[in-house]
């Protein structure tokens, strides 16, 4: 009796909740070749008319060691907004906050000094590879969104593949300096002295397509450190971390088209004050 119950279990997992037994490689080949060629109405999952709501993490630190004391500066970019990829033209809003951690060891002790600044929050459009702000004052934004392509990532075999129990529907690369020079950094242009590691992971919805659930990208990481001299010639240690998140294509039918036109107006309106 109990070895059906487990069998009945098993099935009802299968066919009513799509769960694996053991792990499934993710069959990302489809994806990841729209995101080498650009297509990103593809990797967005854009609504039938091209839009496509996006949210952008940006956090790079800078870190410099001195005697008994450690220097950490945390630059925040965080960014949402609504592509017209047809018009390849971006309205949203973005905002920008400085932290800076002062670590002094005293006597075995640890004391922190921490101070957090907001640089700005603006309205902004992204049309022709350029983002600017509804706030004039701001002479660029740090926003990478436009950096719509991982060119050579298709070439390249992923570190880890597979899906299954509680694992998330992910794959992830660790790329040679070669590979992050033009995969990455032909688009960020990191000016750097040693790179320690970068790293590329992507989540998906599920692990492969099926009827009706097309699996689509809902999480993309780009991980970077590096070390970079400074003025005095000191080398100190950078990461510069990117996280674009992405929504289905249910979601950007019933509300990415209304929120790029409230976006669009709210920059409008800010250029005009």
């Amino acid at each position: 009796m109990k070895k059906r119950a487990l069998v009945i279990l098993i099935t009802i997992c299968i066919l009513l909740v799509g769960c694996n037994i053991g792990e499934t490689k993710v069959d990302y080949e489809r994806l990841i070749k729209a995101l080498d060629e650009g297509d990103m109405a593809t990797v967005m999952s854009t609504s039938d008319d091209g839009y496509a709501y996006v949210e952008e993490r940006v956090n790079i630190s800078t870190r410099e060691e001195s005697n008994d004391k450690i220097y950490d500066d945390l630059l925040y970019q965080s960014t949402e907004g609504v592509i017209n990829v047809k018009e390849k033209r971006m309205y949203g809003t973005t905002n920008q906050r400085l932290k800076n951690i002062i670590e002094t060891k005293i006597e075995g002790k640890r004391d922190k000094d921490i101070k957090e600044n907001i640089i700005y929050t603006t309205p902004f459009i992204y049309e022709n590879g350029t983002a600017k702000g509804g706030n004039r004052n701001i002479e660029s934004l740090l926003i990478n969104i436009g950096m719509n392509r991982l060119r050579g990532i298709s070439s390249i075999i992923p570190k880890y593949d597979t899906a299954g129990g509680d694992e998330p529907n992910r794959i992830s690369y660790s790329l040679t300096e070669s590979e992050f020079q033009t995969i990455i950094n032909d688009d960020l242009k990191i000016k750097y002295d040693e790179l320690n590691s970068a790293k590329i992971t992507i989540y998906f919805t599920n692990a492969e397509d099926c009827k009706g659930c097309n699996m689509t990208i809902n999480d993309l990481r780009i991980s970077i450190d590096y070390n970079k001299e400074n003025e005095q010639g000191k080398l100190l240690s950078h990461t510069y971390n990117i996280d674009w998140i992405f929504v289905d294509k249910e979601s950007n039918k019933e509300v990415s088209k209304e929120k790029y036109s409230e976006f669009e107006k709210d920059y409008n309106k800010s250029i005009k004050e």
